[in-house]
């Protein structure tokens, strides 16, 4: 594992055979969000410039797909923390719920209009539920029966741990 510096003072790490193809260009580090990640500018025709994502460069990526960071670290680009995924398959790997969600689980959410609770994982209707818990635990269970290779433990163990265990 090498370290490319970046601007900000930020570094990215790269593996060693990537580093020598890497090094021969002067990489940024362009947030997104919250999240850094490695980018430098390239030159496309008289006046335009295109951004360059080191992630893509080093998984080779097609442009109907986008890389993952297996560990949210956007400046952590070695192959064994990058995958080619959908976009679709990027939704399993939400590191908590979206700021609207009023359940505080991702996936979980009430309906008014029946009056209980729904479980989904991406666009895949699980059911609907009296309470909350019953469609935290259905939510989960069907996680773990499908394996899915793109859900990450911390999906299953929710950042709200201490939260749910006070309220399930």
């Amino acid at each position: 594992m090498k370290k490319i510096p970046l601007s900000r003072g930020k570094f990215a790490l790269v593996d060693d055979d990537d580093f020598h193809l890497l090094n021969r260009w002067k990489w940024q580090a362009l947030k997104d969000g919250k999240t850094f990640y490695a980018a430098r500018k390239e030159t496309v025709g008289p006046r335009t410039r295109k951004i360059v994502l080191m992630h893509r460069v080093i998984m080779k990526t097609p442009s109907n797909k986008i890389v993952d960071h297996k560990n949210w670290n956007g400046l952590d680009n070695r192959k064994s923390n990058l995958r080619n995924v959908s976009f679709s398959e990027n939704r399993f790997n939400l590191s908590s719920p979206y700021k609207n969600n009023k359940s505080g689980y991702t996936g979980v959410y009430y309906l008014k209009r029946n009056k209980c609770w729904v479980a989904q994982v991406g666009k895949r209707y699980i059911g609907s539920f009296p309470s909350k818990k019953n469609a935290v635990i259905a939510r989960r269970e069907f996680l773990h029966a499908m394996k899915n290779k793109y859900v990450r433990q911390r999906d299953e163990r929710s950042p709200l741990r201490s939260r749910e265990q006070r309220t399930l």
